[in-house]
């Protein structure tokens, strides 16, 4: 269980499919850390790529990014360096099972994207209102975009994210 108060807490993540998996990128904390991270968090996900023989993780580091081995739940980590003096931020890397007709793509994301919605007191959401708040991020060979999943716990203001397909952008 997380220590962090539900009205504080912040999720942002990504899903999306690669050599027959679905891979999630997650950052959960405070809004006001995640914000912090937020930055390069788009670009990182458009660049993500993993060796298709061993599934490892390869993609460009931000500076302050520094990657961590795995655990029993995550096939990486990433710390992320947000000020001096401050414990950094940890983004998982994870892959789990997923199919690979672009069919059942809409029905994995709203399952996976209301868990998240759930670990932050949410409502589950049809596939229709999910899209609307979600983020796309076009993939190098893939007909299937990443989608970006930022979203606050119940209780507090939703976390301010502008939609853009630019992954160099470092709106949010």
């Amino acid at each position: 269980a997380s220590s962090i108060p539900i009205q504080e807490k912040r999720i942002l993540g990504a899903i999306f499919p690669l050599n027959g998996f679905g891979y999630f990128l997650k950052i959960t904390d405070t809004i006001d850390r995640i914000e912090k991270a937020r930055g390069p968090f788009d670009a990182v996900v458009a660049q993500f790529t993993a060796d298709p023989e061993t599934s490892t993780p390869k993609f460009p580091l931000p500076e302050g990014w520094t990657m961590q081995p795995g655990d029993a739940i995550a096939d990486a980590k990433v710390a992320i360096s947000i000020a001096d003096g401050e414990k950094p931020v940890t983004m998982t890397v994870t892959k789990l099972a997923a199919g690979t007709d672009p069919a059942d793509w809409p029905t994995y994301l709203r399952e996976q994207f209301n868990r998240w919605r759930g670990q932050l007191q949410l409502s589950p959401q049809s596939i229709e209102e999910l899209m609307k708040d979600l983020n796309e991020i076009p993939r190098a060979g893939s007909s299937i975009p990443a989608y970006v999943f930022d979203q606050n716990g119940a209780g507090s203001s939703a976390a301010a994210s502008a939609k853009t397909t630019d992954p160099t952008s470092d709106a949010s």
